[in-house]
């Protein structure tokens, strides 16, 4: 039940979206929050965003309180996560990140890395941990 939740969530923040400001991170790393939509009755929430990352940008060391699940628009990305082999994604393919596993990411082409990426989350918990290298 709970995945028939999530799955009309993901799709209804596709469908109803509102766009957010755009955040700047360190390292030429954009994203803007598409969709902020909580799952009823469940205490989770999904959050949707867009983000872009520069030739050469790192996006270091961090986890997510809840399971992140990507599509690569355009470019590439070596996607480093915890107990996994080392992963290139393409423009085209997804992914996905356990909830609460240490990950990062590396934008080693020369195109700039888009990507939309939903997040299903505990209410109220904050969306990414930095954590130490």
């Amino acid at each position: 039940m709970f995945r028939k939740i999530v799955v009309a969530a993901v799709v209804g923040c596709g469908l109803f979206g509102a766009a957010y400001a755009a955040t700047v991170g360190a390292g030429g790393m954009r994203s803007t929050e598409l969709q902020r939509s909580e799952v009823p009755g469940s205490g989770y929430v999904v959050i949707t965003l867009r983000t872009e990352m520069d030739p050469g940008a790192v996006d270091p060391l961090h986890s997510h309180p809840g399971v992140q699940i990507g599509y690569l628009e355009a470019g590439s990305l070596l996607l480093k996560v915890e107990g996994q082999p080392d992963r290139l994604i393409k423009a085209g393919e997804s992914y996905q990140v356990p909830a609460g596993t240490p990950h990062a990411g590396f934008n080693m082409g020369s195109d700039t890395y888009k990507s939309v990426t939903s997040y299903v989350v505990e209410k109220g918990k904050p969306l990414r941990t930095e954590l130490a290298k």
